[in-house]
C-alpha cells in the first residue's frame, strides 16, 4: 500500500486511451460500455478538453483488470476529483 503522492491531473487523457486500447475496443465501443450517447464524450476525454466525471472514473475503474495498476489509477483518481486525499488512503 503505497502512500506516495498522487496527481493523476495531467494523466487522465493518456490513461483512458490506454484502458481503451488494453480492452481493445474503439471510442465507440467504450462509450457504448459506459452507456454514454455516442463516441464524442470519449473522444474529448481522450483529447485532454473535458474531463470525465467520478462516476464515469469508477466505471472505468470496474472495466480495468481487477487489480491492474489502471484499475489502482481510475480508482484514486476518482478520490481525488471528490477531494479525498488519495495519498492517505490505501487504494
Amino acid at each position: 500500500m503505497s502512500r506516495e503522492k498522487f496527481d493523476g491531473r495531467a494523466d487522465w487523457p493518456s490513461k483512458i486511451r490506454e484502458l481503451r486500447r488494453a480492452l481493445g475496443i474503439s471510442q465507440s465501443q467504450l462509450a457504448e460500455r459506459l452507456g454514454l450517447g455516442n463516441k464524442k464524450n470519449v473522444a474529448d476525454w481522450e483529447q485532454g478538453s473535458r474531463e470525465p466525471a467520478p462516476r464515469r472514473y469508477v466505471q472505468l475503474a470496474r472495466l480495468a483488470p481487477v487489480d491492474s495498476p489502471l484499475a489502482k489509477w481510475f480508482s484514486r483518481r476518482v478520490l481525488e476529483r471528490v477531494g479525498a486525499d488519495a495519498r492517505t488512503l490505501a487504494v
